[in-house]
């Protein structure tokens, strides 16, 4: 129906994605087997004169009738019309090509039913499996470009070719889809471009069926216990809550980010609705950390992080490593003769000191 008080509400219409139709907007099409007439009624404003007209690729636009009693009963005969998709329209002015209302009629080829009689449940993590089985009408012959799942609403709309699975069975499998409520069609197109939709010929249309998309899981993080200081150079924990809060099960990477670096990942945390979790991640400082840093523990789309403020390290005190240089030492000496010893000493700690170095010889102290 349109809004300036005409309509067409054509028998045997199905709900299907919104498309334009001769620049009007169409939620439905008629769908009538070959042979079949076209019925249903016309709608104008008492008083307007208007014309129903019946447009079809292969034809010119044919004018069935006229009326300004307001409404008035359609019946169509497709007798010699194609199969393929064709417009029942309502138009005005005295050339009549001012289009107030129109509705596409599907003059099928096949006839089509999916795999689901109730409607399909799935999740936005897992996919929509959907099979179709079309029927060839006895007589028709019209080749096959494509067969489209489209699931829809008023707002979405995502199209999926189908594959191939039998001589008249397709099958597909539709993925990442948003949560809500919306419609499944299989649409059957023909190889023929049609400018009265500008889309190929469809030439089969299923009853749409309802799919529910639910959130599937939904994962949260808390993060219980974290630092407020750390030394840099030291390693820290941080222990964090994590939730499943959607309705299915799900499998999430639980991982710690410090500083902008990844420090820590624990893989494949499976978790049932409505359940928790809780899990200790360790990070990793260094001296060009210093200063305040966030940490990041994500899951999923869940997040949580915390200020932590890492503080430069004390200087540690001297510390004298001491080596003996054995390739410049005395190896071997006879009695009375001078040894000598070469030894490396290495302060590794922060702070200068001095201290004695001793030389010792079965136990005794040689200075």
């Amino acid at each position: 129906a349109a809004d300036n008080g005409f309509s067409i509400e054509l028998d045997n219409s199905v709900d299907v994605p919104p498309q334009s139709v001769q620049g009007i907007t169409a939620d439905q099409f008629a769908v009538v087997k070959p042979g079949h007439q076209i019925t249903g009624q016309a709608t104008g404003p008492v008083g307007v004169d208007y014309f129903i007209g019946f447009a079809r690729p292969d034809v010119s636009r044919e004018i069935i009738g006229n009326t300004r009693t307001g409404s008035t009963t359609i019946s169509i005969s497709t007798d010699d019309a194609e199969v393929g998709t064709h417009v029942v329209a309502v138009a005005t002015g005295a050339s009549r090509d001012d289009v107030e209302a129109a509705q596409p009629v599907v003059i099928e080829a096949y006839d089509v039913t999916t795999s689901s009689i109730d409607g399909f449940e799935t999740t936005t993590e897992s996919q929509l499996n959907v099979s179709a089985t079309l029927s060839k009408h006895d007589g028709v012959t019209s080749p096959i470009d494509d067969v489209e799942a489209v699931v829809w609403n008023e707002t979405y709309q995502k199209r999926v070719s189908m594959t191939q699975d039998g001589t008249l069975e397709y099958e597909t499998a539709i993925s990442n889809l948003p949560a809500g409520e919306f419609s499944l069609s299989v649409i059957v197109r023909s190889e023929n471009t049609n400018e009265l939709i500008d889309r190929n010929d469809a030439i089969g249309v299923s009853d749409p069926k309802a799919v529910n998309v639910d959130s599937a899981s939904n994962f949260s993080v808390d993060i219980a216990r974290s630092p407020a200081n750390v030394t840099a150079g030291d390693s820290f924990d941080v222990r964090a809550n994590i939730s499943n809060t959607g309705t299915t099960e799900g499998t999430k990477d639980v991982a710690l980010t410090f500083a902008g670096r990844t420090a820590d990942i624990e893989r494949d945390v499976t978790l049932p609705p409505r359940s928790s979790q809780e899990v200790t991640l360790t990070g990793d400082t260094t001296e060009n950390d210093t200063g305040e840093q966030t940490v990041e523990i994500q899951a999923g789309n869940g997040t949580d992080s915390r200020v932590i403020t890492v503080e430069t390290a004390p200087p540690s005190p001297a510390n004298f490593q001491v080596a003996v240089a054995e390739g410049n030492s005395t190896a071997r000496i006879t009695p009375n003769e001078t040894a000598t010893i070469v030894a490396d000493v290495e302060n590794t700690g922060d702070e200068t000191d001095t201290q004695e170095i001793v030389f010792e010889l079965d136990g005794r102290s040689l200075r």
